[in-house]
């Protein structure tokens, strides 16, 4: 089965478009490092306060689904850096 997220996420912390980066950076390494995800940004807009993250995980069954789409928001809210704003979910 694949997980696929569409995360938005709001970045408090960000004054500018470096800024930005180095928020989105942090959490892209560390979701792949920490679950072995394929995570990209979607939009790289002028936008220095808002991130559209895409995220794909395989997995076993439904419950596995499940449980990481609750450790990868977990992830981002712990960061404390990041809010996330939306969330479109496929599961095939």
């Amino acid at each position: 089965m694949l997980l696929y997220l569409e995360l938005k996420i709001f970045i408090r912390s960000s004054h500018s478009l470096k800024d930005k980066r180095q928020v989105v950076h942090s959490i892209k390494d560390r979701l792949k490092s920490r679950y072995n995800l394929s995570v990209s940004e979607l939009n790289s807009d002028n936008k220095w306060q808002t991130a559209t993250l895409g995220i794909a995980y395989v997995g076993q069954d439904g419950k596995d689904m499940e449980r990481m789409k609750r450790n990868i928001e977990e992830n981002i809210y712990l960061n404390g850096n990041a809010e996330i704003l939306s969330v479109k979910e496929e599961i095939l």
